[in-house]
């Protein structure tokens, strides 16, 4: 299946993160091209589920991909393919100021495909947790945790 999306050019986006047997196409080295999600509603908040992105980019950590790979998959990557190439995802004059400042937390940590505890359904668990603490958006705080 992945020779075939290479092949054929398209672009691998596993929404929500890389199935409960995603480290298969990690080890044969196939990686995403970009990491987004499109989760909402509450029902996302159940355990042991992947419910932003900052936790599906934990998930990502937890299936051995390194943060170096998988922040340009949250920011540039995408916005070339939306063509905003040189107006978002970097810091630089003249580009939008919209930031997520993150923290790294070690602790342990599991990971679902809204598995909604479903004993059958196999979980990823990780030892890094990526935790927001701000949002800019436009050059404006829109998020702040109470820590900063």
């Amino acid at each position: 299946m992945y020779s075939l999306l290479i092949k054929n050019g398209q672009l691998f986006d596993p929404d929500s993160g890389l199935s409960q047997r995603g480290d298969i196409a990690l080890d044969d080295d196939f990686l995403p091209d970009v990491v987004s999600s499109d989760l909402i509603g509450a029902d996302v908040f159940r355990h042991p589920t992947v419910f932003s992105l900052p936790m599906l980019a934990s998930k990502y950590l937890a299936l051995g991909m390194s943060l170096e790979q998988i922040l340009p998959r949250m920011t540039s990557v995408p916005a070339r393919f939306m063509g905003l190439d040189g107006k978002i995802a970097a810091l630089r004059p003249g580009y939008e100021a919209d930031v997520a400042v993150f923290r790294m937390i070690n602790r342990e940590v599991e990971f679902g495909d809204r598995a909604y505890g479903d004993p059958r359904l196999e979980c990823i668990r990780g030892d890094r947790l990526l935790r927001p603490m701000m949002t800019v958006k436009a050059g404006r705080i829109v998020f702040r945790d109470i820590d900063i």
